[in-house]
């Protein structure tokens, strides 16, 4: 395939409830495996996800809980779900959506793929999506028609958006934006990121004002967001500028987009971020 596509799975069928997730992790143990769950930040097989498949499976892997077939001391497969805290350009839509929860990594060690076992992780921890309380899941970013069809067979995974993969093979730059009115600019910025025209991943827009229409277009394109006011009573302007510093920084943007924004920066931050300002006016 020339394209990749991201799936969409209706976790609100019986294939998915309790009593599912029961019958496929009895599956993997039918199977003549052993069954494991590892909650975010569990590092006891990561290594063998890099010697099994390299890329950057196991950084995935390590943000969520997952489901891991083991045959005796060895691992079977696995498959992750819930991840939390990627920055996936392919997530920034359905994503970022409530109710949608993200499967994947999902892997089988070469000596079990053909079994029974594939089948039952990826139910097990589609259900257990289910189980948090969402009512899709998210298959992204699927690049193998091959795989595509073993999705649809057994989760009955539907195909909702397409994507070139040489969009996403782009550099492409972490971009904040700073914004203090209704982010006419900033929509722009939201539309050509959509479009694949704009090289950019959007990881925060920062409002000075609590009530701009720019942070409502930020939550409607799944752009985290954040109002940070000056309260003048409470705070100095030395004190909010380091604070405004503190929370931009903490985000490490390779460039920083000041579409419209309605305050002064000071000295401190604009050299804390040599060569990352580009500024537009309201």
């Amino acid at each position: 395939m020339n394209e990749m596509v991201n799936l969409l799975v209706d976790l609100r069928s019986g294939q998915f409830d309790e009593h599912a997730l029961a019958r496929a992790l009895r599956g993997i143990e039918s199977a003549g495996l052993s069954v494991e769950r590892a909650a975010p930040g569990s590092d006891a097989y990561h290594a063998w996800i890099d010697q099994e498949f390299g890329g950057t499976w196991s950084s995935e892997a390590f943000a969520g809980k997952s489901v891991i077939a083991k045959s005796g001391d060895s691992y079977a497969g696995f498959a992750t779900y819930d991840p939390r805290g990627l920055r996936f350009s392919w997530l920034r839509g359905l994503g970022a959506q409530e109710g949608v929860g993200i499967f994947g990594p999902f892997g089988i060690a070469q000596a079990f793929r053909g079994s029974p076992a594939g089948p039952h992780l990826l139910v097990a921890a589609l259900a257990s999506l289910r189980e948090a309380g969402y009512a899709q899941a998210l298959i992204p970013a699927v690049g193998h028609e091959k795989l595509v069809a073993y999705y649809v067979q057994h989760s009955g995974a539907k195909i909702a958006e397409r994507f070139e993969k040489a969009r996403w093979r782009k550099r492409r730059y972490r971009a904040l934006v700073l914004a203090s009115g209704s982010g006419t600019n900033f929509q722009s910025v939201i539309d050509g990121v959509a479009a694949g025209s704009l090289p950019l991943d959007l990881a925060m827009l920062v409002s000075n004002k609590s009530g701009a229409y720019a942070l409502e277009r930020a939550r409607g394109a799944g752009v985290p967001a954040v109002a940070l006011t000056w309260d003048r009573k409470t705070q100095s302007r030395e004190q909010y500028d380091e604070a405004l510093f503190e929370l931009v920084h903490r985000e490490q943007p390779e460039l920083l987009l000041l579409l419209g924004w309605m305050h002064v920066l000071s000295d401190q931050f604009v050299a804390g971020f040599p060569q990352m300002i580009n500024i537009h006016p309201a």
